[in-house]
Parts: C-alpha cells; sequence; structure tokens
C-alpha cells in the first residue's frame, strides 16, 4: 500500500502474527532487529521447540495500526541459530491492506468434537483421527481442520463448536465435507474443510461474533 513500509508498520520489540506456508496455525513474533527491507525475528516456538522452518520459505506477518490491519510477504533468508535463534525475513512483495471482506477468512481457531449418527456411508472410518489438538479454523460457514485419514467429498456428520469464553453454550450443527487436501510432506495428515448444513441461525450468528471477537484481538495484539 502507498505510504507504508516495513519501519513504518514495525519497530524493534514489535509483536506481530507469522502465518507459516504449510500450516493453519498463527505464531506470536518478537521483532528484533529492523534493516531497510527484511527484519530479524525471534524463531518461534511451540510448546518449547522451535518450528522447523527453512531458509527460502515463504511466510507472511500481519501487523496492524490505527487505520488497519496489514500483510506483509516476506522470504526467509537466513537463520541464524547460536545464543538466539532467530529468522532473517527479506520482503517479497507489496504491503497490502487487510479488506474488511477477507476479514472473515482470517485464522480463528476453535476446539470442536466431530460425532458421526447417520452410520452407512457415513460411517466414521477405522483409526480416524483428529490431529493438532482438536483445533480447526473457524469462519462464519464453516471449518478447517487435519485428521489422520481422509473423508469423502460430501460426507456427512455433526459438529460441536466451544465457542468459550466469549460463549458458554456449544454450537451443534450438522456438516458436510467439501474439500479434502492430501499434505504432501506426510502420508497420514489430511487437510478437511467442512461447511455447515444445518445449523440454527442464532448459532451460526454466534458463530460470527466470535470471529469478530477473536479478530479484534489479533489486531489489538498486532497494535500493542
Amino acid at each position: 500500500m502507498p505510504g507504508e513500509s516495513i519501519n513504518s508498520l514495525l519497530s524493534e520489540g514489535q509483536k506481530a502474527t507469522l502465518l507459516l506456508s504449510q500450516e493453519e496455525r498463527p505464531y506470536l513474533i518478537t521483532v528484533e532487529s529492523m534493516g531497510e527491507d527484511s527484519i530479524e525475528i525471534a524463531a518461534p516456538l511451540m510448546k518449547g521447540y522451535y518450528i522447523p522452518v527453512e531458509t527460502g520459505a515463504q511466510v507472511e506477518l500481519r501487523v496492524g495500526n490505527d487505520t488497519g490491519l496489514f500483510k506483509l510477504p516476506f522470504i526467509i533468508s537466513n537463520r541464524n541459530a547460536g545464543n538466539r535463534n532467530t529468522l532473517t525475513l527479506t520482503l517479497n512483495g507489496s504491503i497490502d491492506k487487510v479488506q474488511r471482506r477477507e476479514l472473515l477468512r482470517m485464522r480463528i481457531f476453535v476446539d470442536f468434537d466431530l460425532d458421526f449418527p447417520y452410520g452407512g456411508v457415513y460411517k466414521a472410518p477405522s483409526e480416524f483421527k483428529l490431529l493438532h489438538g482438536k483445533r480447526g479454523n473457524l469462519s462464519g460457514g464453516g471449518l478447517f481442520f487435519h485428521a489422520n485419514k481422509p473423508l469423502p467429498v460430501d460426507f456427512k456428520m455433526n459438529v460441536r463448536l466451544n465457542l468459550e469464553p466469549h460463549f458458554t453454550r456449544p454450537v451443534i450443527a450438522q456438516v458436510k465435507v467439501v474439500r479434502v487436501e492430501e499434505n504432501p510432506f506426510q502420508n497420514d495428515i489430511f487437510g478437511i474443510a467442512i461447511e455447515f448444513i444445518n445449523i440454527r441461525e442464532g448459532d451460526r450468528d454466534r458463530i460470527i461474533s466470535y470471529v469478530l471477537h477473536k479478530e479484534r484481538d489479533i489486531i489489538r495484539r498486532s497494535i500493542s
């Protein structure tokens, strides 16, 4: 976006959201140092372990200010090991402002469970298991999650969403599978997209409200 640059949006010590191209999970990182078209960040951690990322991988930072939320495309140009594990990111494209219509596609994660009450062709596959701690990427129209086995397109089941702390009562809806993605790096990980096909209108409104709450939290953390 004209007028915006790395140095106008980021500063040393600032927090930002890092998105890796092969993952749905966002990571909160700290900017360690600044350059003209590059930055150094603390390597992302999960449960005390550094996330494996390769030099040359494309990543995205999301950061907000009082005018909105911005997407900054980077490429990992260097890994710096030693006492401080850091990554050098070099700008790899234009800085874009997130439009309002994109906000409902932001990565908002929710705890959930699946139920297979219909039987027949909709019976759960043998040894089917949810991955990533039963957490999925939620939108107003459905959910994306990972499992150890694929489900066929149009497969129907029920989903139970935990929207705490904003709502204490879970949302239960009938869903169907609309897309299945194979992981090119691991044979036992499949990305599965489901959409709501039978849901109370009030519950759909609660989901959208929950997503909006989470979006504001992301923007607030990016600005602070």
